[in-house]
Parts: C-alpha cells; sequence; structure tokens
C-alpha cells in the first residue's frame, strides 16, 4: 500500500472512532400545509420535563415553505440561533411562538443534544409541535392537546416520535425522517476506502 493509501485509511479510522461522541438524534420534518396555503397562523414549539430531568435542548433550523409574519416570542429555557432556534428544558415552560404566512408544505429540522443521551436515570423531556390559527384553534391535528407531532426523549438517548391524525382523524399531516448520525456516514466511507484499496490490489 502507499503512504497517501495508509494516511488516508488512518484518518478515517481516527474520524470513524471521534464519530460516536459527535452523534446527536437529528431529523426532518415536513408538515403538509396545503390546506392552510395563503392564511396566517403561529408556529408553536415548546419543550419541556420535570425537576429530575436530565437537561435536553433541541435546535431548530432549516425553517421553509412559508414567510415569518411578525415578531418571534421566546419564554423561558429559548433561544435565536443562525436561522432558527434553541430550547432547552431547564425552565417552567420554554417555547417558540412564531407568526408564519403559510405555504403549501412546512419543513424543519430538528438536532437535539444534553445530558440525557447519556444519562441513566431521570425523568424524560417532551418536545411538542402544533399549529395555530389567528383565533386561537389548533390546525391539522386531533390530538386532546392539538399537537401535530410530539418527541419523547428518555434517559439513555431513547426517542420516540408520536404524529397525530389530521382533524378528521385521516392521515397525520407531518412526516418525520431521521437524519443519518455522523458515525453512519464515516463508516460508509471507510468501507467504500478499504473497499477502493482492495480492488486496486486485486487488478494490480
Amino acid at each position: 500500500m502507499q503512504r497517501w493509501q495508509h494516511h488516508l485509511l488512518g484518518l478515517f479510522s481516527g474520524l470513524a472512532l471521534s464519530a460516536p461522541a459527535l452523534a446527536t438524534p437529528a431529523y426532518h420534518v415536513s408538515v403538509d400545509t396545503a390546506a392552510l396555503a395563503g392564511s396566517a397562523g403561529f408556529l408553536d414549539f415548546t419543550l419541556g420535563g420535570l425537576l429530575d430531568s436530565p437537561a435536553a435542548h433541541v435546535s431548530i433550523t432549516g425553517l421553509s415553505g412559508g414567510n415569518a409574519n411578525g415578531s418571534t416570542v421566546l419564554d423561558g429555557d429559548a433561544g435565536t440561533l443562525a436561522g432558527g432556534w434553541q430550547l432547552g428544558n431547564l425552565g417552567a415552560f420554554n417555547g417558540v411562538y412564531q407568526g408564519w404566512q403559510f405555504g403549501n408544505r412546512l419543513d424543519f429540522d430538528l438536532a437535539f443534544g444534553g445530558d440525557w443521551l447519556s444519562a441513566t436515570s431521570g425523568s424524560g423531556s417532551t418536545l411538542a409541535f402544533k399549529l395555530w390559527d389567528t383565533q386561537g384553534q389548533t390546525l391539522l391535528a386531533r390530538d386532546g392537546n392539538g399537537d401535530l407531532l410530539r418527541f419523547e426523549l428518555s434517559a439513555g438517548g431513547q426517542v420516540g416520535v408520536n404524529r397525530f391524525p389530521d382533524a378528521s382523524g385521516g392521515s397525520p399531516a407531518a412526516t418525520v425522517a431521521a437524519v443519518p448520525e455522523p458515525q453512519s456516514v464515516v463508516l460508509m466511507l471507510v468501507g467504500l476506502a478499504v473497499l477502493g484499496w482492495r480492488l486496486r490490489r486485486t487488478r494490480a
């Protein structure tokens, strides 16, 4: 094997070993808002836990499919990020409330982090997402709380995703897709590098 190949495989191996420390659960969310297109309302994200819940936070980015309408209201353990917001579970009520002009589809990305990923005990935390109209009525959801989505975070990094049917009892308006964790991508690259090297050796 040539020297550059040794260096390349060494680099990939190092990344593969370090990647698990970088991994956080991440999801892409799409909501079919065609029935609301052109109307105004609100996006509502809340994250909460109990007194013994390990620290948790979520980054909300990549928002598209409409336009912000008015200022953002941040409550409790909430703040802004470049291109989005971050919510934590340290306050009694933690939320992001954003006026919105709806398009045909709403998209955003979620990335979770915090002590709950490695905790061995403690109560869970819940991220809830709902839509409101300008009259204070929830939209597109039949859930008793009006939630379109709930992410249940449990100690040890377990995530439960709950999608709720629309108001007529039909299919949920929201779809959720997990984003591959960094170590999965790195291990795939390592595999491709090793396969390429073995093919070159076989041909030689």
